[in-house]
């Protein structure tokens, strides 16, 4: 089911947009005040690596600059699913 966010005072519906993430990698930087984390987890458990951040216009993205595999975490912040959406378990250790 796609998930609908607010961006600059927009509605966006998409299927391209990450939800209920948990924490699967350490933080690596801070975006706002959001932490970034290096790997997150959707619901359904696949995972997802940092990729960057959102151009945005007015506080909104433009879907179309995504890349296959790349899914943006509000409030911006771009993600790209690992292969199979399953890490191998050397991708989940923080150096």
């Amino acid at each position: 089911m796609p998930h609908s966010v607010y961006f600059g005072g927009q509605l966006y519906i998409e299927p391209h947009i990450l939800r209920n993430v948990t924490a699967a990698g350490p933080v690596i930087a801070k975006y706002g005040d959001t932490l970034v984390r290096e790997i997150v987890r959707d619901e359904w458990g696949r995972a997802y690596r940092y990729a960057g951040v959102t151009a945005q216009n007015k506080g909104a993205f433009d879907p179309a600059a995504l890349r296959d595999g790349e899914f943006v975490l509000p409030p911006g912040i771009i993600y790209r699913m690992l292969d199979g959406g399953h890490p191998r378990s050397r991708e989940l250790v923080s150096s």
